[in-house]
């Protein structure tokens, strides 16, 4: 003689999906089960309770899901899941940067942000390879524009070229356009405070002679630049000028 057990011991085989481009993650909704067997109809399987699982292609597959409890009373599952490959990110136009004096600031916009999970921004002087220069995190999934700004403080002097790569979230990326901007020396003077000798970094052009004027903005004097960049203010009483 068999005996069944009773229907109200029977575990019930319920679950959802959560599908992200090629990659699906379902979770295992029955009560009382201890055992899980799935199907992905892909001639893939799993025993997890609550596994994730990568397509190779787009399609509709039928995923099964067999539980079965401690006094083996068991229960299956079919249903349907449509993997959908997302439409790549769109950008919206060119990556800009601008150079304000001290920074350099970069402006990108994006459309069909779906997937995305975040930006890295690349960097490199000319003549030398790129570098990940920072990372913003992507503001969502929105089909609507969304505008980043991305700061690089106080790069040195030179050609420097930018772009920024987005990441879905399965790993797949894309680039934006490169971007330029040629960044001067910057003027300083050192030491400061000085003794008698300054130092000029950051000439640009030949400069033969420098004005020195006090707080006042009175011109004192018209000193000569030296063969090594420097100027002689020993003649200066103690002050700021």
């Amino acid at each position: 003689i068999t005996k069944f057990p009773r229907r109200h011991n029977q575990p019930t085989a319920a679950l959802t999906a959560d599908v992200r481009a090629l990659s699906v993650d379902i979770t295992n909704t029955p009560f009382g089960d201890i055992d899980w067997f799935w199907n992905f109809g892909d001639g893939n399987t799993s025993t997890g309770e609550n596994p994730t699982h990568s397509y190779a292609a787009t399609g509709t597959y039928s995923v099964e899901l067999f539980v079965r409890n401690n006094i083996h009373s068991w229960d299956t599952l079919e249903q349907e899941i449509a993997v959908e490959a997302i439409l790549p990110l769109t950008w919206t136009g060119p990556l800009q940067a601008v150079h304000d004096g001290k920074d350099t600031w970069l402006d990108w916009s994006v459309a069909n942000q779906t997937g995305t999970d975040h930006f890295v921004v690349e960097h490199a002087l000319e003549g030398r390879p790129f570098l990940d220069l920072g990372r913003m995190a992507a503001a969502g999934n929105e089909a609507e524009t969304i505008d980043y700004r991305f700061r690089h403080p106080s790069p040195e002097a030179g050609t420097h070229l930018y772009r920024v790569r987005q990441v879905d979230l399965d790993g797949r990326s894309t680039l934006s356009s490169l971007a330029t901007v040629e960044v001067g020396a910057q003027f300083g003077a050192y030491p400061n405070p000085t003794t008698g000798k300054l130092t000029l970094t950051g000439l640009e052009v030949e400069v033969r002679r420098v004005e020195v004027f006090d707080g006042a903005g009175r011109r004192l004097s018209v000193v000569s630049i030296l063969a090594n960049g420097s100027i002689d203010l020993s003649g200066l009483r103690r002050g700021h000028y």
